[in-house]
């Protein structure tokens, strides 16, 4: 008989034992032990005759979303025992912790896969996180009017008040990065100093941006990797890059991922694009999606959505959108055929605007009008899809 529950302290062994099988056991046991433990009140166990098979945990973030704050699911640490694969754990799993979530009001779940493929099957879709970039340093000098001298402080770890203010600034023009508030896991110490990286890590505060970086010496090339940045101003960026270029001498090359947008991305990444970890969102209810935007313009329009494992998704709604606020409802029993119909899968490439709604048309993965599609992914436009790395979980 399979039962699905959250794990309790009793479970922390056998649950440690699926991990480390899965994911190797980390050298640094006792913090580990720590850390999951901390983690058992988000983390769901599928049970078989009583013993625990399968483990996924769904950190309770929040994130931005179109200029408003809405809860956010980050699926991380799933894994199977080796005797028990392919028995359908992870997707009752999955489909638990959608009912969880749905009942907790939270809009999005979000995860980074070790195959795409394995999580479309529940509903998962790669979407953009920015674009990472691996340039000889000398190419921000190339692109930029550089300063010849910038006031940079190394930050204090215990003051962190000037970064978390940027941050939320910065963080707040896109969709999907997070507020970093979380009472399981601490983000800020994660996107200071993660605790997987032994190296040194940096902080620096430049008046109204901040970057938090360190130094590989591991390649021939020495290299400056940034893990985090934030700014409020175009004079903001320009010092934070200005800081980065003085570097030069002392590293040769930075890595660093920019948000959509930057003059930086057009001008160099087709030269220096760098593979970065896939990330894949998922609409966990379409209502605590839409409820909280507001559009330019009024509209009205009936939509199918097709979601396989969350039935409250699943059917007719009768959409309203305006620039009070919005309205998402089931349609009455009896309904007309919608003016437009398309998968869960869609609905996160339309609002993270991986395809327009034309491209998803004449693709076949969306029937119908075009308007409401459009409708729909007017409301993200101006807030695109962006995390940084310092946000991976």
């Amino acid at each position: 008989m399979r039962e699905l529950r959250i794990l309790t302290g009793d479970d922390l062994a056998a649950a440690q034992r699926i991990r480390f099988a899965a994911f190797g056991s980390p050298s640094d046991l006792p913090a580990a032990d720590a850390r999951f433990r901390k983690t058992l009140p988000c983390s769901l166990g599928s049970f078989e005759d009583g013993k625990l098979k399968s483990v996924a945990t769904m950190f309770p973030f929040k994130a931005f979303f179109a200029g408003q704050v809405v809860g956010f699911g980050g699926l991380a640490g799933v894994a199977t025992a080796a005797e028990a694969r392919r028995r359908g754990h992870v997707g009752a799993l999955l489909r638990g912790w959608y009912e969880r979530l749905q009942q907790q009001g939270v809009a999005f779940s979000g995860e980074f896969p070790f195959d795409p493929s394995f999580y479309a099957r529940y509903g998962y879709q790669t979407v953009p996180r920015g674009q990472l970039v691996d340039l000889p340093i000398r190419r921000l000098q190339d692109s930029v009017r550089i300063e010849p001298k910038v006031e940079a402080v190394e930050v204090d770890p215990a003051d962190l008040t000037r970064l978390v203010a940027l941050h939320r600034a910065f963080a707040s023009r896109f969709s999907f990065a997070l507020t970093r508030e979380s009472a399981e896991r601490d983000c800020w110490a994660v996107a200071l100093k993660p605790y997987w990286d032994r190296d040194p890590h940096f902080a620096y505060l430049l008046d109204d941006a901040y970057v938090t970086l360190k130094f590989d010496r591991k390649e021939q090339l020495d290299k400056l990797v940034v893990r985090d940045l934030a700014y409020v101003s175009p004079a903001g960026r320009h010092r934070l890059l200005s800081f980065l270029a003085s570097l030069e001498g002392q590293v040769e090359k930075v890595r660093i991922n920019l948000p959509p947008g930057d003059p930086l991305l057009a001008q160099w990444a087709p030269w220096h694009a760098e593979h970065d970890s896939p990330f894949q969102l998922r609409v966990i209810d379409l209502r605590s999606a839409l409820v909280p935007l507001r559009s330019e313009r009024a509209s009205e329009f009936r939509l199918r959505l097709v979601d396989a494992d969350c039935p409250w998704n699943d059917g007719l709604f009768d959409i309203a959108l305006s620039p009070q606020g919005s309205q998402v409802v089931r349609s009455p029993a009896g309904a007309v055929e919608a003016a437009a119909s398309l998968d869960i899968r869609a609905l996160a490439a339309l609002l993270a605007h991986v395809a327009t709604p034309e491209a998803l048309l004449a693709q076949g993965q969306a029937e119908g009008q075009a308007g409401p599609l459009r409708e729909l992914a007017r409301l993200t436009e101006r807030h695109p899809s962006f995390m940084m790395e310092s946000d991976h979980f």
